[in-house]
């Protein structure tokens, strides 16, 4: 049992490791995604802004009467300030357009040069002098009068800024996506604590249970080894043999109980309930099966619960067996409406002290010769049907035990 134990640590750790491993596998890949979208989302907002301001800038270089560049428009222009920056090289490759100081460090010239050549707009990524990324577009710009090539708008953009956006964003990602994965990691953690643990509980009653009841069948084992060797002994074979048979039936109904106790506990509360009518069943239970006990007085009203009608006629027939066992004649029974069945006996009552460990498994008066599993079958009986049991001390002397159903 302690292997079973053990296999189940194993597997709540094995759980416990697949849903990490696949949770973050899951969050990284959504990570990678974002970084991947985020990123191609920052270029393509540097590059609608460098498009834009070349556009402008080309729009605001024209040549007068006399075919001088004018660049007086661009001075002027808020479109072309700032960052991104914008330059002007002409056909004989000079600079005639830049503000100063140049965040980015780029050969504006051989990028432009391309472009006026070829007459295309161009965009480029390159390193800057400093090792810095940057996006470069080149516009060509013609001459009013030739209708001809005069040069190229050359607009850099230093990605820095949109880099240091970026990463603090994808810190922010990275961070919220590390305390996700902590806070799954923690909620499955006790997830499958929470659904392991019935079965957990189980196990634990069930070596309990088995160890218990490996201890109380050798009573009767013991019990039949001494009255064979006596019968031997004594010559009185046939005593031997009647004694045999009682040891065997009160070993056989402890089985009984002992198998009704593990389905109860296997079922996990799931009966087969159907409606019945509970004062009947009492009665029928004096009445025919308990015939030779006259001293039982039954007083019952009409109730109707839903129950197992062999599980509850067992428990019923356990508290009549314990009443005769502990108590004394005579013995009353009560049915009440909503659902309560009353046992009560005229002996010495429940010691103060001890009356809920008279409901665990196996205790029993050290005299008595049951197996004290009868008030713990009563236990789970009303268990499974989601009822309770209540003891005490009647005022008047005797024990009283309560049954309650719920409806």
């Amino acid at each position: 049992m302690a292997g079973l134990s053990q296999d189940l640590q194993a597997l709540k750790r094995r759980l416990l490791t697949s849903a990490i491993a696949v949770t973050t596998v899951g969050i990284v890949a959504l990570v990678l995604l974002i970084a991947r979208l985020e990123g191609q989302a920052r270029d393509d907002r540097l590059d609608a802004e460098l498009n834009r301001r070349a556009t402008a800038a080309r729009s605001l270089i024209y040549y007068d009467e006399e075919g001088n560049l004018r660049l007086d428009g661009l001075l002027d222009d808020e479109a072309i300030n700032g960052s991104p920056q914008v330059f002007v090289v002409t056909l004989d490759e000079q600079i005639v357009f830049g503000r100063q100081p140049r965040d980015v460090e780029v050969d504006l010239i051989q990028i432009a040069r391309p472009a006026m050549r070829e007459d295309v707009g161009l965009a480029l990524t390159l390193l800057d002098a400093n090792g810095v990324e940057a996006r470069v577009v080149a516009e060509p710009f013609y001459n009013d009068a030739t209708d001809e090539v005069a040069g190229a708008a050359v607009v850099t953009g230093d990605s820095t800024f949109e880099q240091e956006s970026f990463d603090r964003f994808m810190r922010s990602v990275i961070g919220g996506a590390a305390a996700l994965i902590a806070a799954l990691s923690l909620g499955g953690w006790l997830l499958i604590r929470r659904s392991l643990a019935p079965a957990e509980d189980a196990l634990i009653r069930q070596e309990r249970f088995v160890a218990d009841a490996a201890h109380e069948l050798r009573r009767p084992l013991t019990a039949l080894r001494v009255t064979a060797e006596r019968g031997v002994a004594s010559g009185d074979m046939a005593g031997a043999l009647d004694r045999s048979v009682e040891i065997v039936d009160g070993a056989s109904s402890m089985v009984d109980t002992l198998l009704t106790l593990a389905r109860l506990d296997a079922t996990g509360g799931l009966i087969d309930g159907k409606r019945l009518r509970l004062d009947q069943l009492v009665e029928t239970i004096v009445v025919e099966t308990l015939a030779d006990q006259p001293d039982i007085t039954v007083i019952a009203q009409e109730v109707v619960v839903v129950g197992d009608a062999t599980l509850i006629e067992q428990a019923v027939k356990n508290l009549i067996a314990n009443g005769r066992e502990h108590g004394r004649s005579p013995m009353s029974i009560s049915v009440a409406a909503p659902g309560t069945i009353v046992v009560q006996d005229t002996g010495d009552g429940f010691v103060p002290d001890d009356i809920d460990s008279a409901f665990e498994r196996f205790r029993s008066d050290p005299a008595s010769t049951g197996s004290g599993l009868g008030l713990a079958l009563v236990v789970s009986v009303m268990r499974v049907h989601g009822g309770s049991v209540s003891a005490r001390n009647h005022p008047d002397g005797g024990a009283e035990i309560t049954l309650e159903f719920t409806q």
